[in-house]
């Protein structure tokens, strides 16, 4: 399949499929699957060596009005940890999930209106991104002092004497391998994986990237660290093919042209604080009162893994229903999709050979 690249990037593949679900608007088409990239691939000396593979899924949707000259946008949630399917499904996708968990419904604001939208899981192991495919149970761990709400624990199983019984709080399925050091362990790691990434999607999908090559990423929470990272190495190796460096024979030029950062985390020692401040001081609808706070700020070098940030014991849980979460979540992406192509150059466009 990429017989026409040498080095690393011959060996990287992807496979898809055409789903046929949430995206239902007659003609428009989308594409899920998975770029599989092999143990080693990045190992270039900076970091951990990559001794796992990395199958990094995703879902891409035309734009509904004339996807051949449409502007292409990539969405990251952040996290570290956070499937883009959140995005997808809740946000900005082109459609929601209806009240019965089974069925979706069309998306009327949905930023693939105007836009050729790529949404994917990433680094490793998050949402439907793996490593090493593992049979798991899943299970319960009961409340305590320390923990106030019960959280829930993935274990590897084997599976070879017979699959256990489940029930409401046993369950079983397939995983990635929940091993925590086979995913990246930093920004650069995670940008070189998406680079790697969109090499070998572009290479799959040549007709819907933009003939002039400017790509916007826009990037949720955590991406205010991923989206700043992820522009600089991608720069770093477009400078590395221009000037004829580059290790990577048959590497595309992919230019970053506008980033767009949602809620970002930029600064935690800032914006820390402001954590504190804000619902204290936030003049609608008033808050508890605060009766403590304690703040834990990381350290400036805990890049991928800041933990939890802040526990607030108020007098009384605020009273916040699915009903308004959802409708704030909808009414967001409206006001989002007015602004949607303000950031892209006009008369952009890519090429179409289908």
């Amino acid at each position: 399949m990429f017989g026409g690249f040498t080095n690393s990037i011959r060996r990287q593949n992807a496979n898809h499929t055409q789903p046929g679900i949430c995206e239902t608007t007659p003609g428009v088409k989308s594409y899920s699957g998975y770029v599989h990239l092999p143990p080693g691939l990045l190992n270039d000396g900076d970091g951990d060596a990559q001794e796992y593979p990395i199958n990094t899924f995703f879902w891409f949707f035309e734009a509904r009005k004339d996807p051949e000259h449409a502007p292409l946008a990539i969405w990251l949630n952040g996290g570290p940890g956070a499937s883009s399917m959140m995005g997808l499904l809740g946000e900005n996708g082109p459609c929601f999930v209806a009240e019965d968990s089974k069925s979706t419904y069309l998306n009327p604001w949905s930023w693939n209106n105007e836009v050729n939208m790529l949404y994917l899981d990433q680094p490793a192991q998050v949402g439907f991104s793996y490593d090493i495919l593992t049979n798991c149970t899943y299970y319960p761990v009961p409340a305590d002092e320390d923990n106030e709400q019960v959280k829930y624990e993935i274990v590897a199983a084997d599976f070879s004497a017979g699959v256990p019984e489940v029930n409401l709080t046993h369950r079983i399925g397939t995983f990635s391998s929940q091993v925590k050091t086979q995913t990246s362990n930093s920004t650069k790691s995670a940008a070189h994986a998406l680079w790697h990434f969109a090499q070998t999607w572009f290479f799959e999908f040549p007709y819907y990237k933009p003939v002039d090559n400017r790509i916007s990423l826009w990037a949720e929470s955590y991406g205010g660290h991923y989206g700043p990272g992820f522009f600089r190495f991608f720069q770093e190796q477009n400078d590395k093919i221009a000037n004829g460096s580059s290790a990577e024979d048959g590497a595309q030029v992919l230019h970053l042209d506008t980033l767009g950062i949602v809620n970002g985390l930029i600064d935690m020692v800032v914006q820390g604080g402001s954590m504190i401040d804000f619902p204290n001081n936030n003049v609608s609808p008033p808050l508890p009162s605060l009766k403590s706070v304690t703040l834990l700020l990381p350290s400036r070098h805990a890049d991928a893994e800041w933990g939890r940030l802040m526990a607030w014991p108020y007098s009384t849980s605020p009273r916040w229903s699915n009903s308004t979460r959802s409708g704030t979540a909808r009414a967001g992406a409206r006001r989002r999709s007015s602004t949607v192509r303000r950031p892209f150059a006009p008369g952009m466009s890519i090429r179409s050979s289908r």
